[in-house]
């Protein structure tokens, strides 16, 4: 019996019909799309414990998708769903604070007056 983790998706099941009904061969997508047949396998198979990571993963899905003229950001958001990932744009983190004195300002407004107390010197 399957636990919650290792349930089918129904991702998989969808782009195999969808890559048979369409009448391709793995080999026929794995040179449209530049996908190495290993991983389009795993995404039919949803053994998605042999990819790259969740942001390969969720690529893949999108673009599998969408050659097949599949609603990919529906398969995109059901393996968020089903994987608890979450969007982290909104988990943004705040801009660090500036702490202590900008002296640059200072630096290149002495540097200005130097320069020109030299340049006064030297033409007086």
């Amino acid at each position: 019996m399957m636990d919650e983790q290792n349930k089918p998706l129904g991702i998989g099941t969808a782009l195999a019909e969808a890559r048979q009904a369409a009448g391709l061969q793995m080999s026929d997508v794995v040179v449209a799309l530049k996908i190495r047949e290993v991983h389009l396998q795993a995404l039919e198979d949803e053994d998605f414990d042999i990819l790259p990571g969740d942001a390969y993963v969720l690529g893949f899905i999108g673009t599998y998708g969408g050659f097949l003229s599949l609603d990919a950001d529906a398969l995109v958001a059901k393996y968020k769903d089903a994987k608890k990932i979450t969007d982290r744009r909104d988990e943004m983190l705040p801009l660090p604070v500036k702490s202590g004195t900008d002296f640059m300002p200072y630096i290149i407004t002495g540097a200005v007056l130097a320069g020109l107390a030299v340049l006064g010197v030297m033409v007086w």
